[in-house]
């Protein structure tokens, strides 16, 4: 079985200095979420909201969250 972990830290990538930084938290903790960009916000959808071990029947979120860089939160 292959276990992984649920996650609310996020962290923004630094390309100039190819280093990670953390940021504010998303409110709900997940894993394999999507994420787009738009108008300068990102954006995440989706993921799974429980520990899964890659089985069916397990839950999905319909949360979607809004990260605003210049706000930070």
């Amino acid at each position: 079985m292959c276990f992984h972990r649920l996650l609310n830290r996020v962290e923004c990538y630094n390309p100039e200095t190819n280093t990670w930084i953390p940021v504010a938290s998303i409110n709900v903790a997940r894993i394999a979420t999507a994420a787009a960009v738009h108008d300068g916000k990102i954006f995440l959808a989706g993921g799974y909201t429980a520990d899964i071990k890659v089985k069916s029947g397990t839950p999905i979120s319909s949360v979607m969250e809004c990260y605003d860089p210049v706000k930070q939160k």
